[in-house]
């Protein structure tokens, strides 16, 4: 499911192992991927023209009530969001590096929070570094694993992802689904997903100082948060339907049933 490259997928196993590996390629009847970039990627293994292309979308969404309350983050805080695990490969380490360089006006009307899984070293490490930066230890919250993400997404004003490396993350879709301006790199399927100036900024990996100039832009400028928020959901809109995405599935376990 994720971009990598062929060899990076098999770690350390030799070239011929590797090979043979995605030699297999060949034996399905059809291999889904969920994003166009990443299908490309592995097209020299398309040696059985079996490659199909499949991209997420959301679930309809049931009611849901927030349940989390907000005390220790005063309410005319702004909120800078990222979800998902962190990680090397999602390089939040980049959103560190570019909030501690804005400037103190910025500083005082915002929070950043990371929503995820901080159990690895990555993590720690960043959090510890946090930690020790008296300028923002007091505005970066590492919250952990948290089944009520739509709390957050509804109390967040930005989402910010600085991913190296996804197919076609679920947390853009949340994203745009919660009407939010969006900074994001545009890695794979990331491009496949958000509109650059329309409904999201978007910025080269490792790019941080870009990333710091679209943080000052959406805190200081309320017209270009609602600007990009309004055209969230009409870009997610465009994605396709969750019952057309089934229908796909549908059609294709039912041609694979038809050919065995």
């Amino acid at each position: 499911r994720e971009s990598n490259y062929s060899k990076e997928s098999f770690g350390v196993v030799s070239n011929a192992v590797a090979s043979r590996a995605f030699g297999c390629f060949q034996y399905p009847y059809r291999v889904v991927f969920v994003s166009k970039a990443t299908q490309e990627m592995f097209i020299r293994y398309n040696k059985s023209n079996n490659f199909g292309l499949i991209r997420n979308v959301l679930a309809p969404k049931q009611e849901e009530t927030s349940c989390l309350e907000f005390k220790s983050i005063p309410s005319e805080t702004l909120i800078l969001l990222n979800v998902g695990t962190i990680c090397k490969r999602k390089a939040q380490e980049e959103i560190v590096t570019a909030f501690e360089t804005l400037s103190e006006p910025v500083l005082r009307k915002v929070a950043l929070v990371f929503l995820g899984d901080k159990s690895s070293s990555y993590a720690k490490s960043l959090e510890a570094r946090v930690k020790a930066n008296e300028k923002i230890k007091n505005k970066v919250i590492f919250i952990g694993s948290n089944k009520d993400t739509a709390s957050w997404y509804k109390r967040a004003s930005v989402f910010v992802f600085s991913s190296r490396n996804e197919s076609y993350p679920r947390v853009i879709l949340e994203a745009m689904n919660y009407k939010l301006p969006i900074i994001t790199t545009s890695v794979f399927g990331i491009k496949e997903q958000v509109i650059p100036e329309f409904n999201a900024i978007v910025y080269d990996s490792g790019d941080y100082k870009t990333l710091k100039v679209a943080m000052e832009k959406l805190i200081s400028n309320q017209d270009l948060r609602d600007s990009l928020s309004s055209k969230s959901q009409i870009v997610l809109g465009s994605l396709g339907s969750y019952n057309q995405m089934l229908k796909k599935y549908e059609e294709t376990f039912l041609e694979a049933a038809s050919s065995s």
